[in-house]
């Protein structure tokens, strides 16, 4: 109760800054950047783990599909250099997540390969990438926040998995802005869970595939063997939705190590986890953490990796595409 009262009264005023905030963009009395390429934002009103990075991913593969080529412009959170970053999809093995951040890097492996922009100033980027040639589309991701964006299709993602009293602004609840602000938003998808608060957002499936590293070598897999006792370690949003996948999928987990979203996989950590691998076959973890381990850790263990895939089957969004080809 005391909780309570000390929260909602910020929460209350935090909807103050952020209402304000919106009004001065939306009476345009705050600058505005203007793209001549269109834009796709992928955004979230909620504080981590919505599936942004996977949906990101699907988004390119499908513009990638209609023979348009995608740029995507990305934060690169907890990254160690602060520079703008310009990535050309023939380069992008070079780049580590210390570099550029976990999420970039996952985005280029899982492509193959962008063009991609890492730059915690969007606006300089959406500038610089309409410079260049050959981009038909920019990706903005983490953007339906970046109001001095002009977007062109503007998503934006819903974990509704948690329980419905956490939908409440911060810091009494988990959103960045009030559930009113999805009318901004062209398209609205729920990613995680059942559609608890009526929004007649569309459910959007996904599909799992797992991988097994082990001697240097990739194997996609659709069974693990027989009683195989697995150490589960992951770094992301929502790692309970990770345990609920593990769980679906009749995995055996012996350990569970949770690390901080965007972790850094240091020495200290490799050790920690290494230790843990005592007792366990091998590891289980998800793609996002997989690209950040060193190819040593790699070579010298058992590893499993859940790559998650989130099927676009949406018409609307189709349209929206087709109209700015």
């Amino acid at each position: 109760m005391i909780k309570k009262l000390i929260l909602v009264p910020i929460s209350l005023f935090f909807e103050c800054i952020v209402g304000f905030r919106n009004y001065l963009y939306t009476k345009k009395i705050l600058n505005i950047t203007k793209s001549n390429i269109p834009i796709i934002s992928v955004g979230n009103i909620e504080v981590g783990g919505t599936g942004k990075t996977p949906f990101v991913i699907s988004i390119c593969k499908l513009l990638l599909d209609r023979q348009l080529n995608p740029l995507v412009i990305t934060r690169g959170y907890n990254r160690k250099n602060k520079k703008s970053v310009y990535i050309n999809k023939n380069s992008y093995q070079k780049f580590s997540a210390n570099e550029i951040g976990d999420e970039p890097v996952h985005i280029l492996a899982k492509l193959n390969g962008i063009d991609m922009i890492v730059d915690h100033n969007k606006s300089r980027a959406v500038l610089y990438a309409n410079q260049l040639k050959n981009v038909d589309f920019i990706v903005l991701d983490d953007g339906f926040q970046s109001r001095y964006i002009n977007k062109t299709i503007d998503i934006v993602l819903l974990n509704m998995k948690r329980p419905k009293k956490m939908y409440q602004l911060l810091p009494a609840g988990i959103l960045r802005e009030p559930i009113k602000s999805l009318k901004r938003s062209h398209l609205q998808y729920i990613i995680k869970g059942k559609d608890k608060l009526n929004l007649g957002a569309k459910k959007l499936n996904s599909n799992y595939t797992i991988y097994k590293y082990m001697n240097s070598k990739k194997e996609k897999i659709s069974v693990l063997e027989d009683n195989c006792r697995l150490l589960s370690c992951c770094g992301i949003g929502d790692p309970l939705s990770f345990h609920e996948t593990l769980k679906n999928l009749n995995i055996n987990i012996a350990e569970t190590l949770v690390f901080q979203n965007h972790v850094h996989y240091t020495k200290k950590r490799l050790i920690l986890i290494n230790e843990k691998l005592i007792n366990c076959d091998g590891l289980i973890t998800t793609y996002k953490d997989f690209v950040k381990f060193d190819k040593n850790f790699i070579n010298n263990n058992l590893i499993y990796v859940v790559d998650i895939n989130i099927v676009i089957d949406d018409k609307k969004l189709i349209d929206l595409i087709k109209t700015h080809e």
